[in-house]
């Protein structure tokens, strides 16, 4: 799908409200990992439909760095379509429960497929009714979202059930099983060696760095991306300087960037402006971060940090289900 430019100066007089609403639904940036991912759901969704055949595909990227908001795009991607005489929802996503067992899952699949479906406790029914919905609307690929959850929540033998349960779903769906999750998800996969030879194909969508040259570009070059698609009506020059004081905000974690931009736009907004500057810049991290940092680790002031907040007492300190601490070990 051809992406259409649209004018920054449509957002000249725009109210608040609907700029915040635009970040929230409608924004979408392009990053490399991104990309990739998206290109890699895109082949094996061709591959699927071309042999008849299922397939599971692991998609592993850490807390923040955008999981959810590829499973949105897919959507928008591939829209749901109810104007014909059947519906049609190429793209089935839905989060993993709190409670979760075999049922439970199945029971959250159904209704993200049929919002108002009616599961009695004695349904026994419920993967042939899902089965039978995923060929009528036309289902070309399914997310499943937050899959680490299955490791922190269930022993060795209710992991392997479960991965039993997704390794069924691949099979009788006879398409693409997307499994969103953590680092710490590959887990499900080395327990399960029938699950793994359905997924053996890995992802991975990590948080942006700046620790060589090219990468600093990268983040940089992410960064104008992000400035054109801001709901502003003008540009701002995003300087190297403005770079790394970014990614020491954020630590290069993408939810962060957006969270960071969207009190940046509320103050430019709210002064009158269009476009955005140092000033909000430093506003913006701090109320982000309310209490939990001092104003002397502001990366933006004068006399802030110049360097990552990863030390102790600082917010992206002893990170957690990443490629470098894929899980806590207490």
């Amino acid at each position: 799908m051809e992406k259409i430019e649209k004018p920054k100066s449509r957002w000249q007089g725009v109210p608040l409200e609907e700029r915040l609403q635009y970040m929230t639904q409608e924004m979408h940036v392009h990053h490399p990992t991104f990309i990739r991912a998206l290109l890699e759901i895109k082949d094996q969704v061709r591959i699927c439909e071309q042999l008849k055949k299922g397939a599971g595909l692991l998609v592993l990227a850490p807390s923040g760095s955008g999981k959810s908001h590829l499973s949105r795009y897919l959507k928008r991607l591939w829209p749901d379509d109810h104007e014909g005489w059947k519906s049609k929802v190429p793209v089935v996503s839905f989060s993993l429960p709190s409670v979760m067992t075999k049922r439970s899952i199945a029971v959250e699949l159904l209704r993200s497929i049929q919002p108002a479906a009616g599961v009695t406790q004695k349904d026994q029914s419920l993967e042939s009714r899902i089965q039978t919905l995923l060929s009528h609307i036309g289902t070309r690929v399914i997310v499943i979202d937050n899959v680490h959850d299955i490791t922190a929540r269930r022993k060795a033998g209710g992991i392997k059930d479960i991965g039993d349960w997704i390794r069924d779903l691949i099979d009788n769906s006879k398409i693409l099983v997307v499994l969103l999750g953590a680092p710490s998800a590959k887990e499900i996969i080395q327990r399960n060696p029938q699950l793994r030879r359905r997924a053996t194909r890995q992802v991975k969508i990590d948080y942006f760095k700046i620790n060589t040259a090219k990468r600093f570009v990268d983040f940089q070059e992410f960064l104008k991306r992000f400035d054109a698609e801001l709901p502003l009506a003008q540009t701002t020059e995003v300087t190297s300087a403005m770079t790394k004081q970014i990614y020491f905000a954020t630590n290069g974690i993408f939810d962060y960037v957006f969270m960071l931009f969207s009190r940046v736009v509320g103050f430019a907004v709210d002064a009158g402006r269009d476009q955005w500057n140092q000033e909000d810049l430093a506003k913006g991290f701090q109320t982000m971060m309310g209490d939990s940092i001092r104003s002397s680790q502001n990366p933006f002031l004068a006399n802030g940090p110049s360097r990552p907040l990863d030390q102790v007492g600082e917010p992206y300190h002893d990170l957690y289900d990443t490629w470098d601490n894929p899980v806590r070990k207490d």
